[in-house]
C-alpha cells in the first residue's frame, strides 16, 4: 500500500514537515519514492550547506517534491534540475 509522505517517513528530512507542504498533501509515495526524495534531499542540503530543518531547507523539499511529482522520477534527475535552477 502506498504511504504519504507527510507521516509515514520516519527519516528527518520528512518528519516535521506536514504542516508547511499541505498543497502537496494528495500527494501519495511509496517508501522507495520516499527514499530518493530524501537522499536528493540530504545531498543537496549537504552540498549547499543548508540545515535541512530551516527555511531553505523546507523549500528545497518543497522543489524536490515539485520536480518528483512532474517526472523526476530519481535523485541524479532531481538534483540536475536543481542545479539548473540554481544556475550551477
Amino acid at each position: 500500500m502506498p504511504h504519504v509522505y507527510t507521516i509515514v517517513s520516519n527519516r528527518v528530512c520528512f518528519g516535521r514537515w506536514g504542516r508547511d507542504m499541505s498543497f502537496l498533501s494528495n500527494m501519495t509515495l511509496n517508501q522507495s519514492e520516499i527514499e530518493t526524495v530524501c537522499g536528493a534531499l540530504e545531498e543537496w542540503c549537504e552540498e549547499t550547506s543548508t540545515v535541512l530543518d530551516s527555511d531553505d531547507g523546507r523549500d528545497a523539499a518543497t522543489v524536490m517534491l515539485g520536480l518528483y511529482k512532474t517526472g523526476h522520477g530519481t535523485k541524479g534527475s532531481i538534483l540536475e534540475a536543481m542545479r539548473r535552477v540554481n544556475g550551477e
